[in-house]
């Protein structure tokens, strides 16, 4: 008895990332202040064989020392400590899935068209350098298929 396996495919995908922004913060350096965004997934999958798993994968921004303890909003010296997790109680640091971190994983099963919405929580760490100007950064967020 031989068989083939069947494989399937995601033809294409459309991400939408709403804005990960802290806001005004007044107090930063009496505490640490937490946020939540959503990427929007829609993909296509073969018409037949259904679709496969994808990754969500995210860089280490402007500052490039690594993703694990923090990523650095820059703006002012020393900048703002900061980081991307994968879940609510803010453990799984979002990265490349290396050096410990996390990475977004689903499967677009086998429907015709697939939708969904994960989270990313960000924690902005409380500090004493703390100076009042526009902080940012910048991440490249790739979708693998």
């Amino acid at each position: 008895l031989s068989g083939t396996a069947v494989r399937g495919e995601i033809l294409d995908c459309e991400m939408d990332l709403d804005p990960l922004d802290f806001g005004t913060l007044d107090r930063l350096f009496e505490s640490t202040a937490e946020i939540a965004t959503q990427i929007r997934l829609r993909c296509r999958n073969h018409p037949t064989q259904g679709g496969g798993a994808y990754r969500i994968e995210f860089g280490a921004g402007l500052d490039r020392r690594g993703l694990a303890g923090f990523r650095t909003l820059v703006g002012s010296h020393p900048g703002l400590s900061y980081n991307l997790y994968l879940d609510p109680t803010r453990v799984h640091v979002l990265g490349d899935g290396t050096g410990g971190t996390a990475v977004i994983q689903g499967h677009t099963g086998d429907q015709a068209f697939y939708e969904t919405t994960h989270f990313v929580y960000g924690r902005l760490f409380a500090t004493a350098a703390y100076r009042p100007t526009h902080y940012h950064d910048r991440i490249l967020v790739q979708l693998l298929f």
